[in-house]
């Protein structure tokens, strides 16, 4: 069995195109961006994404998704028969088969930054019926974020739009937006968009929570033979510079102390004006 690390993206698309994918052994990978100011490790048996590192800390406990076919139990990446593992510094792309042939999964992650502040992590999942026989297919995706590295220390919201979630960490100013780039196959809808603690009790979408806290989006579709399932995730992490923190709450703090002395001084000519008139 062999592991393929490519040294452009063209060498994986080209490689795909031609049907061709080599096995790969169970390992932990990690990915850099192109500026090396954060990496990722991913298991690729599991197709578990964790360690999201970036200035100076660990904001990903976990990144995971479960599935199930026909209403069956939910599985996950590990009960599939891995057969590749394709990689470059920054993007990695691992694909799974059915162990009765009945669909395959290719999962994919790339980790870029744009600016020092930002890091963006992209998960692409692609499922498709390889089978004779149309089958039911519901997909849950769960990400659980530590940011700064803090454990039971973050808020998280619903948003909007396509940003489906915020989840932010007070003290260091840290903040992450998930947004749903898009997700398809054939009528496949959109069900429903769920806050979840990470005890696993399920809150409204439109409620806040805090705590130790995850997020998961579950989709439910219909699978016509030769037909494939895709959702494309994009998670963006902001940092602030230590510095421009470091200014704000220097900042909050003058405004705090200006107006707690013009407040004295206020009482004090008041005092003297009241004292003046008796």
């Amino acid at each position: 069995m062999t592991i393929l690390r490519c040294s452009t993206r063209a060498v994986i698309v080209c490689l795909v195109s031609l049907g061709w994918l080599p096995t790969a052994d169970a390992i932990s990978i990690d990915i850099t961006d192109a500026s090396g100011r954060s990496t990722v490790t991913v298991d690729n048996r599991s197709g578990i994404a964790s360690d999201w590192s970036f200035r100076g800390a660990d904001h990903l406990f976990a990144l995971s998704f479960g599935f199930s076919v026909n209403g069956g139990p939910v599985k996950n990446l590990s009960d599939l028969d891995l057969t590749a593992t394709i990689f470059t510094d920054n993007e990695i792309l691992l694909s799974y088969i059915d162990p009765d042939g009945a669909f395959t999964v290719a999962l994919g992650y790339d980790l870029s930054s744009p600016f020092g502040t930002r890091s963006i992590l992209r998960e692409n999942i692609l499922i498709e019926n390889i089978s004779s026989s149309a089958f039911g297919l519901s997909v849950t995706l769960v990400a659980d974020f530590d940011l700064s590295g803090t454990f039971n220390d973050d808020t998280l919201e619903r948003l909007g739009g396509l940003s489906a979630t915020r989840t932010s960490q007070e003290d260091s100013g840290a903040a992450l937006d998930g947004f749903i780039d898009g997700a398809f196959a054939g009528s496949m809808s959109l069900l429903n968009t769920t806050l979840l603690l990470e005890d696993g009790n399920i809150m409204p979408a439109a409620d806040t929570v805090m705590g130790d806290v995850s997020w998961a989006w579950t989709w439910s579709t219909e699978l016509d033979p030769g037909v494939a399932y895709r959702s494309n995730l994009r998670y963006v992490l902001d940092v602030p510079e230590p510095s421009t923190l470091a200014l704000i709450i220097i900042g909050l703090s003058a405004m705090a102390i200006i107006l707690r002395r013009r407040s004295a001084g206020d009482y004090c000519r008041v005092g003297l004006r009241e004292r003046k008139s008796t």
